[in-house]
């Protein structure tokens, strides 16, 4: 019997076939596969492979298509699933041939230190950058400019904190003094969070160059558009948000742009290449495309691919859904630990690692920063109070006694809930009972606001709405003030409580602090807090204005009375520099760690002149601590380019494991955590 060599996949996956070859190459694969190897075949199933196994020898195709047919337990469909899969095998080779031949003349030109992944560079650098580089962002201008003299587009993924947008700008400037306006301006699309940080560092670090601001109101975004168009301004970098590529008018004009460079912050936001914000950058005009990063790659061949499809859009001709067909199966994931399908040769997720390499530059802080001061992870694990944990326990019950579903949405609302207690118990409805809020209901609909509303839906609104919102209005109506939650509830939790007894010590010693939560309300909750006990803050999440931010980080800067600054994970963990601090608090953890890994890298970066001390505030014996468990065993070395998982999102089956921890139906060890 004929066994899958390595010698005998790589025939196969060098070739075009015709009908006969296809049906050659099928029968080999049925007389030569192992056991293991017929288990990764689609159409099988466990059954089927014993019965496959039982029906050799197989004279030839015909034999083997008669004996499946006429078998029970298998079906003719196994040998069509592998005909389709020796195609999708011959399509992966076509594309990761392309980028070989790039990669083969990428690497006559930059030597990669496989340990340190510096590379060898000269001490040049723009004569118009008024600042000077540091040596490793020197390294990260010389890999930016060889792409752009092999004309294909990079993926600049250094750790947080490393500078990226400045070697984005020094790059912008390096293609600027070549082509001298050759081939039209560059682009620059970013987070809002951060647009106000991106034209600040192009006025410190390359004045010379013209920024052009696409933001502003839509009147405004016109002018700019009509300006344009008549050539009354001339710019060198058009820089504009992720939230003005979304209307139709503005699409229409930026997709009519000639730009040379096209960067886009930010980048893993363009790993699903079916978003419509996906189609619509894809279609824009650039010559060169360069994404940044400082979140890792996913463990998800088809997000890898997504990137390199954008960076080199002329080098991928199949259509995404030929695209998503083939790299969304299984057996093509990053996650399998084992050789996949048939053999080394066809181990396609190796050679995916291997053939971006020199599309991907990563450093991490530890190796590149040897003068960055430490930092240093502490949880704190806290103690509810009796009220708190009793009504944590009676929620616990609660969801057991229910009917267990395996929906999705389900099991993230059950989730929620839990995580909300744990926070804090006016996250629920608990002190505002069905009667009280009848009652609420009837003095608030002689409110103008609520005018013309019947009692009932009133009430029926204040049922979704959690004690700490009712409280606030009842702060906003006179007349309802009486029905106030006093202080020792709505100040009165586990977290609270270390915060409480922990931030005066931190601004005795001169601590300045970012205080992070993943939700708005706690942000409100803790926002009550401080005014409560006196303590200085500030405020940013996804509602602050963007013309405000930079503001506020300004004054958080300059003004050191100011002990917390108050950010939403999502829309303060991004692209924002707060080096004032030196003390980051998480209050609750997101369930990808690596969310809270940049948000702690907002006082972790380039500038910091103080240890930096992140604190995890964990609610003892509650969903925290499954989620920390969680977030632990994600997070490995964080360099997937050398081979290693790392951490990624909320998919069902980390929700099914953190659920059933939280409720006591799985052993959580906590010694890793500890």
């Amino acid at each position: 019997m004929t066994h899958m060599t390595p010698k005998t996949t790589k025939a196969i996956l060098s070739k075009q076939w015709t009908a006969k070859e296809y049906e050659r190459d099928v029968l080999d694969m049925f007389r030569g596969c192992t056991h293991s190897q017929l288990c990764r075949l689609p159409g099988l199933g466990a059954r089927g492979v014993e019965v496959a196994m039982s029906l050799r020898p197989f004279e030839s195709y015909d034999d083997m298509y008669q004996k499946f047919d006429s078998t029970k337990g298998v079906t003719v469909n196994a040998i069509l699933s592998c005909q389709e899969l020796l195609n999708e095998l011959a399509e992966v080779d076509r594309l990761m041939a392309g980028c070989e031949k790039i990669t083969k003349v990428m690497r006559q030109k930059i030597t990669v230190n496989e340990d340190t992944d510096q590379t060898e560079t000269d001490n040049a650098q723009p004569s118009c950058l008024t600042g000077t580089l540091k040596s490793y962002q020197l390294v990260g201008l010389k890999w930016l400019s060889l792409i752009y003299e092999n004309k294909v587009g990079g993926i600049l993924a250094d750790e947080m904190g490393l500078g990226k947008t400045i070697q984005a700008i020094a790059y912008l400037a390096y293609v600027t003094e070549i082509e001298q306006g050759l081939y039209g301006a560059h682009c620059v699309i970013c987070p809002a969070s951060t647009i106000a940080n991106w034209a600040r560092e192009f006025e410190k670090w390359a004045p010379n160059m013209t920024v052009l601001q696409y933001t502003g109101p839509q009147a405004s975004r016109q002018e700019i558009r009509a300006a344009v168009r008549q050539k009354k301004t001339k710019h060198a970098v058009l820089l504009t948000t992720y939230n003005n590529v979304g209307t139709a008018s503005d699409r229409s004009f930026l997709a009519k742009q000639k730009f040379s460079v096209m960067i886009c912050d930010e980048g893993h936001m363009l790993k699903n290449m079916g978003s419509q914000r996906y189609t619509q950058l894809h279609k824009f005009n650039a010559r060169h495309r360069v994404l940044l990063t400082g979140t890792p790659l996913q463990n998800n061949l088809l997000e890898l691919i997504s990137l390199l499809n954008f960076i080199m859009p002329t080098m991928f001709t199949a259509s995404y859904e030929t695209l998503e067909r083939i790299f969304k199966q299984s057996r093509y994931s990053l996650e399998l630990e084992e050789e996949t399908e048939f053999g080394p040769e066809m181990d396609i997720v190796k050679r995916a690692r291997n053939i971006m390499k020199p599309f991907v530059l990563r450093r991490l802080k530890k190796d590149v920063l040897g003068d960055l001061p430490k930092k240093t992870t502490h949880i704190e694990f806290c103690e509810m109070e009796a009220n708190q944990k009793e009504l944590y326990a009676d929620l616990v019950n609660e969801i057991r006694e229910q009917k267990e579903s395996t929906d999705t949405k389900q099991i993230q609302n059950v989730m929620m809930q839990l995580r909300k207690m744990a926070n804090h118990e006016t996250l629920h409805r608990s002190h505002y009972g069905d009667d009280l809020c009848f009652k609420l209901a009837q003095r608030l609909q002689i409110e103008d606001e609520f005018e013309g509303k019947k009692v009932e839906h009133i009430q029926e609104e204040l049922f979704f709405m959690s004690d700490f919102q009712i409280h606030t209005l009842c702060v906003k109506y006179p007349r309802l003030a009486k029905y106030q939650l006093d202080d020792e509830v709505r100040h009165s939790s586990a977290k609270l409580t270390w915060l409480g007894e922990h931030l005066p010590k931190m601004k005795e010693r001169g601590d300045r602090v970012l205080l992070f939560s993943q939700f708005t309300v706690m942000l409100d909750i803790l926002e009550d807090y401080l005014e409560h006990v006196g303590i200085g803050y500030l405020r940013l999440d996804g509602q602050t204005a963007v013309s405000e931010r930079q503001d506020l980080i300004d004054e958080f800067d300059e003004n050191e009375d100011i002990l917390v600054f108050l950010l939403s994970t999502r829309a303060g963990g991004v692209g924002i520099n707060l080096t004032a601090s030196n003390t980051v608090i998480l209050h609750d953890m997101d369930y990808n760690p690596h969310n809270d890994r940049q948000a702690e890298d907002r006082a972790h970066r380039v500038g910091q002149t103080r240890p930096v001390k992140v604190i995890k505030l964990v609610a003892k014996n509650t969903i925290d601590e499954a989620i920390l468990h969680l977030a632990n065993t994600k997070l490995a070395l964080d360099q997937q380019m050398k081979g290693d998982k790392s951490g990624g999102g909320n998919n069902k089956a980390d929700m099914e494991i953190l659920l059933a921890e939280s409720l006591g139906l799985a052993k959580l060890d906590n010694s890793s955590s500890k």
